[in-house]
């Protein structure tokens, strides 16, 4: 078995998180060798988040095992949880760094060969709910949100149609809502691209973004069918679960909506805003 090879910067400590799954004592094997060659920086070894932020680690490597089951929600759970740490290193202005693409027989192979060739531009997730941990990257521009760490109100949805499309009938309610990933201090900005028929352009819709303590509400009526991009602004003072709601604001009798996209980023330094705009 070969060991991870030492390439990273200078640091006081690092820690490398290994993922429950099914090539874990591998990786526990690789990390435990790494830790043993490494006189500086510290490396530390965690399998869980909750411990891993006690830690005081502000450098980590994630890695990635084999998935230890099939549940369509589990990568979404993991990004969730994971979001915690990568907030924590956020904010301490420290960095997380992923390898692995999970899911995958291959996995130790693949992450081991990224570490080894360069850790300073590792391979990560590069499709499904763990991609949006992007957001946490200090240079990332808006990034967009995976449909998995979305919420979505089974009852509106419309049988057939593209994913993510409502039917508004009915009384007031949340129609889609998410991702509840934990995001550091500061200005943060969500845009939502969403499309209406003629008869959901006369209602009255709400978009919300906060945490699950407050959000900032928005009420629109839009006119005319098509579609739209909605642009809201909140500053979090302290790190807190992120969510986003969409729902009709008032009794509605007839129009669809569909929701095309969600992005997240840090917003610019000017003051909050909320913005609509036709596309």
């Amino acid at each position: 078995m070969t060991a991870i090879e030492t390439r990273l910067e200078p640091a006081s400590s690092v820690g490398i998180l290994v993922t429950p799954g099914a090539d874990s004592d591998a990786w526990l094997s690789k990390a435990r060798a790494f830790q043993q060659q490494s006189a500086d920086p510290i490396v530390q070894i965690s399998m869980s988040v909750d411990e891993a932020l006690m830690m005081g680690v502000d450098d980590w490597l994630v890695v990635l095992t084999e998935a230890p089951n099939t549940r369509p929600e589990f990568r979404a759970d993991q990004a969730r949880d994971l979001s915690r740490l990568f907030s924590q290193c956020a904010e301490r202005g420290g960095n997380c760094k992923v390898f692995g693409e999970g899911a995958d027989v291959a996995s130790v192979r693949i992450a081991e060969a990224a570490l080894i060739r360069d850790s300073q531009a590792p391979i990560g997730p590069t499709h499904g709910p763990l991609q949006s941990l992007a957001v946490f990257r200090a240079d990332a521009p808006a990034t967009p949100i995976d449909v998995a760490l979305l919420r979505m109100n089974d009852r509106r949805l419309v049988p057939g149609a593209p994913l993510a499309t409502f039917d508004l009938t009915g009384r007031p309610e949340v129609l889609v809502w998410g991702p509840h990933i934990t995001l550091p201090p500061g200005k943060w900005r969500l845009s939502i691209g969403f499309e209406v028929d003629r008869a959901a352009s006369a209602q009255s819709l709400a978009f919300e973004w906060g945490d699950l303590d407050g959000h900032e509400r928005h009420e629109v009526s839009l006119g005319r069918a098509g579609r739209y991009d909605i642009v809201l602004d909140r500053d979090w003072d302290v790190a807190k679960i992120a969510e986003l709601r969409v729902s009709a604001a008032h009794a509605v009798f007839a129009g669809c909506l569909r929701v095309i996209s969600v992005l997240i980023g840090r917003a610019p330094t000017e003051q909050p805003q909320a913005a609509l705009n036709q596309l």
